[in-house]
Order: structure tokens, then sequence, then C-alpha cells
């Protein structure tokens, strides 16, 4: 059964029916792989995410945590590996928190969302801007904060709302450039 834990990274949300504004951050620019691990401010937790090509990569680091997500960007379709078992679901970017701030936000989010651009600051020694959003969820207010690079690298995360209260990250490492092959391998279930 996959844990918990890799469900916080594809919880189920709501149909999204927010629109991006002007000051939204930009999505990930197509041809950029990294490496970025992002760490829980509360709990220290660490997550990270790689991306390879049309692939996105997020793993636990801590907590004995064995499971593996892989999102496909040109499918939709995340796999999950938790121990032995593969799990294969129908996704969206938005549901994969810190690979894409404006479809994370509205995916959140019950209403339309507003952003204000931020100040420029540095994360992980790399230029990123801040990002301010602000919606709705389950009729309470929603906010976010993201520092996004300017090809679309996020690089911190703090959402405050329903559900989502006190969730902060913020890069501890992050590189750009190729990644290993090898741990891009998205295994199938037999008959696949």
């Amino acid at each position: 059964m996959v844990q918990r834990t890799a469900f916080a990274l594809l919880a189920a949300l709501v149909a999204p029916v927010a629109v991006f504004g002007d000051e939204a951050p930009p999505s990930p620019a197509a041809g950029v792989d990294y490496r970025v691990v992002l760490r829980d401010a509360t709990s220290g937790e660490r997550i990270e995410i790689r991306r390879r090509g049309n692939v996105f990569r997020h793993e636990i680091l801590d907590g004995g945590n064995s499971a593996v997500i892989f999102y496909e960007t040109d499918t939709g379709i995340s796999t999950v590996v938790d121990d032995d078992a593969v799990y294969i679901l129908p996704s969206g970017i938005s549901e994969l928190a810190g690979s894409d701030a404006s479809a994370m936000m509205h995916g959140l989010s019950d209403s339309p969302v507003e952003w204000t651009d931020g100040d420029p600051v540095s994360v992980a020694g790399e230029q990123c801007r801040e990002h301010i959003a602000s919606g709705t969820r389950e009729g309470g207010p929603l906010s976010g904060r993201f520092c996004v690079t300017p090809d679309g690298v996020v690089l911190a995360i703090s959402i405050g709302g329903p559900g989502q209260v006190g969730r902060e990250y913020a890069a501890s490492e992050f590189a750009r450039g190729a990644q290993p092959v090898l741990i891009f391998d998205i295994p199938r279930p037999p008959g696949d």
C-alpha cells in the first residue's frame, strides 16, 4: 500500500477552476533538466525532485519511505513505486508539489488565483523571484508564496489555508544538468 507521505505529493485535489494572472510564475521550460532537494521547514523531511526530458521524478529521502513517483508530462500519467508495488494513476502536474508553481496553486484553489510579483532572492545559490498567490479552498482563504527561477524551477514553497497550513519547503540543494538515465527507468506492472 502506498504510504501517506507519498500521497501527500499526489494529494487528491479539487477540479481546477482558477485562472492565471499576468504575474503568475513561469511553468517549467522545455529542455531544462535538474535536481532539487526541498526541505520541509518544520519536520526537516527532504523531497528530491529530478527532471529529465518529459519526466519528473519525486522521492522522499527521509523517514524510511521508499516511495518514488514518476510523472510523465506528455501522457499525464503518474507511476508510484512503493516497495515492491507499482501503481499507475492518471494525474496532472498540479498534483505534484514542487514541479510547477502555477499549476500547483491552480489545483489547490477553488476560485480564481490572484498573483503578485515579489522580490528577487537567492535560494540554494540560485536566483529566483517570489510570486505571491491568493485564492480560496473549502470556503477559507488560501495563500501561496513560491520562489521560481526564470525557467520555471521551483526553489521554495509556502502554502497556507485549509488542509495546507504551515507547509513550507525550501531548496537545500540545486543543480541544473543531465540526470542519470538509470534512475528514470519507470517500472511497469506485469501485462503493461
